[in-house]
């Protein structure tokens, strides 16, 4: 795919887009670079930033997994609003892909992803979620975050082997400003 075109002064545009990557019901990821280095970029869909409660939805997404140190999660390196693409998210670009596109790679070749994988995986699941669990607040108080998404879509495995959790875009902590009221549901019914 061809790059993206961007109207701001290269010098100072924290981010120059290369090429779509995912696209899902709330943003579109795309590869990119940042002064040369690889990184990906999560850009909110323009109609829904016209919404301010989801704009501010998404930046939260941001700051909380820009909290989070860990192997088994992908790292926010920046977020914010761009004149341009509006508001964004910078994060680590990973060499490889989703576990929804491995289990599907594997049926295709009527296989089962070996048991010794999955346990990894699940082991790298699970300690990506205790750091997002572990999570303190600025005051050191735990801020009880909670995914609410889990998914093969948001479980990236790169080429290393190392399987990271991402998209905490309907995680749930402490100090979320609105709760989500009974009865509703957030994330993928399936999971």
């Amino acid at each position: 795919m061809a790059a993206v075109p961007s109207t701001v002064e290269p010098a100072l545009d924290p981010f120059h887009l290369t090429a779509r990557v995912a696209h899902g019901g709330m943003a579109t990821v795309y590869a990119g670079t940042r002064e040369g280095e690889p990184v990906a970029v999560k850009l909110l869909h323009p109609h829904l930033a016209e919404d301010a409660h989801i704009r501010a939805m998404f930046l939260h997404e941001a700051n909380l997994a820009s909290r989070l140190e860990h192997p088994n999660v992908v790292r926010v390196f920046d977020h914010g609003e761009h004149p341009v693409h509006g508001a964004y998210i910078l994060m680590e670009l990973l060499e490889g892909g989703d576990l929804s596109g491995l289990l599907a790679a594997a049926a295709e070749r009527e296989r089962r992803v070996p048991p010794r994988i999955v346990a990894r995986l699940v082991v790298d699941l699970c300690c990506g979620l205790e750091a997002a669990h572990s999570l303190t607040g600025d005051d050191g108080a735990p801020l009880r975050l909670v995914h609410r998404d889990v998914s093969p879509h948001n479980l990236l495995v790169g080429t290393d082997g190392v399987a990271r959790l991402t998209d905490f875009g309907i995680a749930k902590s402490d100090e979320r400003y609105t709760m989500t009221r009974p009865g509703q549901l957030k994330g993928k019914l399936g999971y």
